[in-house]
């Protein structure tokens, strides 16, 4: 899977996951990932490498990535960029 096969209400719907919120809005989320919200909705390059943000959304904790990673992570796409596609892999762990 790519970003680019993912439509604008998937990659909302992953982020919104990656905080535990029920819905919001891109701006919203933009401020929290510090991505602009084309990037969130639209953007499809980038570094290709593996980023963490995969492996963080399917192993750490809702409080560690909220509290720890999503603000050192401010900015950087291809960690976002995985962690929609990371979402995505397997949905939502329960």
């Amino acid at each position: 899977m790519k970003i680019t096969d993912l439509s604008e209400e998937q990659r909302a719907k992953a982020l919104y996951y990656y905080f535990g919120w029920q819905g919001g809005t891109v701006h919203q989320l933009a401020k929290e990932t510090g991505l602009s919200s084309s990037d969130i909705l639209y953007r499809q390059h980038g570094d290709e490498r593996l980023c963490d943000g995969f492996s963080a959304i399917r192993t750490c904790s809702h409080d560690w990535r909220v509290n720890h990673l999503a603000p050192k992570e401010q900015g950087n796409w291809p960690y976002w960029r995985d962690a929609i596609l990371g979402y995505w892999a397997t949905g939502e762990l329960k």
